[in-house]
């Protein structure tokens, strides 16, 4: 996953400051490497945390941690493989958006639909849709 990130997320940002001679390709990889950690800092792990907690319904596993920790090493894998793939591909692919698919997969696999947390994802497509259309997100709400 973590070359998956780079190969998708800070290309996104480094290739086109590059391609157009913004900045040289050290300067780029330097500021990225800047804000990709004071993003993960600032952020203080609420996105993992969502992803950990909010999308599925630990305790449908009845406190049996080897299916849980089985379905989220399968969701890990389905999440790298996909963006290996649709990179290959040259599609545009999200890493955040296919490891949040491959977590509510993952939980659906092992405990059906009802593990699902609806509203969480009801709030991540929200955040994707508001996002992607440049409105903010409380307007959405």
């Amino acid at each position: 996953m973590a070359m998956n990130i780079g190969a998708n997320d800070v290309a996104n940002n480094v290739g086109p400051a590059v391609g157009s001679k913004a900045l040289t390709l050290g300067s780029a990889i330097m500021i990225a490497a800047v804000f990709e950690a004071a993003g993960a800092l600032i952020a203080d792990g609420d996105v993992v945390k969502t992803i950990k907690n909010g999308i599925i319904d630990i305790s449908a596993f009845s406190g049996n941690v080897d299916p849980f920790i089985w379905a989220m090493m399968a969701a890990l894998l389905a999440a790298a493989l996909w963006l290996n793939f649709a990179t290959m591909m040259k599609a545009p692919v999200s890493t955040t958006h296919s490891i949040v698919g491959g977590v509510m997969g993952a939980g659906i696999a092992a405990a059906s639909f009802s593990i699902v947390n609806w509203g969480t994802m009801g709030a991540i497509v929200n955040g994707a849709v508001s996002s992607k259309a440049g409105i903010p997100f409380w307007v959405m709400r």
